[in-house]
């Protein structure tokens, strides 16, 4: 992994703590549950509260209006693999299925995976990226142990001074792992500061970062915005 995918590597550093890890799963990590803070908590704050969508109650704390759960995807490896064109291998009774790692999820914090009863993720597909430049970075409260406030995997490939392709992902923003759509458009351009916040827009366009951590949203949104940058410029630089 060091070798071929270190990004990887990367990724799984991150992952809680040194002990957790000796017992944690590549697919544990990607099937990992959402969290928000009105959800991870003991039964009595919960039923003080009159708990959430997620459990036994009938309204999103963070969203009073939804009809739908925000819990956020806090996973490390996601990221990683999704700028690696990762795939995930699903079996089922009786058939194997095949497909990007993005069809694994879905936009709802509580129905986030895209798995049938009886189906179970075995396997992870990574292809060789040659010539590409990938690193991921995430903030949390603690050096370890603690879940990502926001977390940015940047994939970069670079010719003639310029960006010929890029790929983006984030974990802590949305209910699923993010990978930015759109920046094909920035293919062949420099990275400069109008490069800069053309990838900002995309962002700002999709992510949708509720109030689900001790954090608020507008300290996680601009984090988020500030790793992909820092990525960007060190691996383009």
């Amino acid at each position: 992994m060091l070798d071929r995918a270190p990004v990887l590597a990367q990724a799984a550093l991150c992952i809680a703590g040194p002990t957790h890890r000796v017992a944690a799963t590549v697919g544990g990590n990607l099937c990992l549950d959402t969290r928000c803070r009105y959800y991870n908590q003991s039964e009595s704050w919960r039923s003080a509260n009159n708990y959430c969508l997620k459990l036994l109650g009938d309204g999103c704390r963070v969203a009073r209006k939804a009809t739908r759960c925000f819990a956020a995807f806090s996973g490390d490896l996601a990221p990683a693999l999704l700028v690696l064109d990762a795939e995930v291998e699903i079996a089922g009774t009786g058939a194997v299925r095949r497909a990007p790692l993005a069809q694994l999820y879905a936009d709802d914090g509580i129905n986030f995976l895209n798995l049938a009863p009886q189906e179970l993720l075995v396997a992870v597909h990574v292809p060789m990226r040659p010539g590409w430049h990938v690193a991921y970075e995430k903030v949390r409260l603690r050096a370890a142990i603690d879940f990502a406030l926001a977390g940015v995997a940047v994939a970069v490939l670079c010719k003639d001074g310029c960006i010929d392709d890029l790929r983006v992902a984030c974990t802590g923003t949305n209910s699923f792992p993010l990978r930015l759509g759109g920046l094909e458009n920035l293919r062949g351009k420099r990275l400069d500061e109008s490069f800069l916040a053309q990838v900002d827009k995309r962002f700002e366009e999709q992510v949708n970062i509720m109030e689900t951590t001790v954090a608020s949203s507008l300290y996680r949104r601009r984090v988020t915005v500030s790793l992909i940058r820092r990525l960007l410029l060190r691996l383009a630089g």
